[in-house]
Formats: C-alpha cells, sequence, structure tokens
C-alpha cells in the first residue's frame, strides 16, 4: 500500500491503480471496497460527475428502484486520484473518468475511510478531518 502525501490544505492518498473491487449500498450507507483492503463508508451527501464537467453530477443516494445504481460501474475501475481536503471533503477519480465527490457536513460524518491495519480517516462534522493510526 502506496504511502499517503501530507500537503497544507490536503491529503493524496496513496491508492493510485488500486481496483474498487466491489459497491455494498445498505439503507443509510455505502461501503466501496479496494482490492487493497481500504474500505470507504458514505454516509452523507455525495455526487458523481466528471472532471470536464463538475457541474453535471449525478446525487449517488437518487436510484430508485429497478434502476441502475449510479456507483455499480465503480465497480473494476482503477482509482486515478483520491483525495482528501483539510476541510473535511473527499474526492476520488477512477480510470472512466467518474469523479465521486463527498463535501463535508455541518452535522455529521459524512464519511471515513478504514484500512486494513485500523488506521482511519473521518470527515467531522462542521468540517475538518481526524486521522487515526492503526496499532503499533
Amino acid at each position: 500500500m502506496a504511502a499517503d502525501t501530507e500537503l497544507d490544505d490536503r491529503w493524496i492518498l496513496g491508492m493510485r491503480d488500486v481496483i474498487v473491487e466491489s459497491v455494498e449500498r445498505e439503507e443509510f450507507r455505502i461501503l466501496i471496497v479496494l482490492a487493497d483492503g481500504r474500505t470507504l463508508t458514505i454516509e452523507g451527501a455525495a455526487t458523481l460527475g466528471t472532471l470536464e464537467t463538475p457541474k453535471q453530477r449525478t446525487d449517488v443516494w437518487d436510484a430508485q428502484e429497478g434502476e441502475e445504481d449510479a456507483l455499480a460501474h465503480l465497480v473494476g475501475q482503477r482509482v486515478l486520484s483520491a483525495v482528501v481536503f483539510k476541510t473535511g471533503a473527499l474526492r476520488v477519480v477512477v480510470s472512466s473518468g467518474t469523479c465521486l465527490r463527498v463535501p463535508a457536513d455541518d452535522h455529521y460524518e459524512p464519511w471515513q475511510l478504514s484500512g486494513v491495519d485500523g488506521s482511519m480517516l473521518i470527515s467531522l462534522p462542521g468540517g475538518g478531518v481526524a486521522k487515526f493510526p492503526g496499532p503499533d
């Protein structure tokens, strides 16, 4: 697993070329499981779009019964870029050009990323990010 790089306003996550293995939708959350063992849990607002057309986005919670889930096509895609902004926002771009965005939330933890080593990044209510290392 590649190391994360911390900059002044963001972390660039070491997830480049990691494959999205599965997307599981539960009642109030979405689990995106990656081939390196990390799991991204989304419990807040999130959209899918592209970097070229950032204003044209699909709400990931809008799938109606019988419709194809907007997130289903992420399975099998390679992560090109994964960025956690210190404001609490998350942006993940995959090889198809699809961009998943999860903004910070004033009242809830909209997303968390957990590693196989027990490490976690969590977007905090009101903005900001908590980073917990795995056990030694």
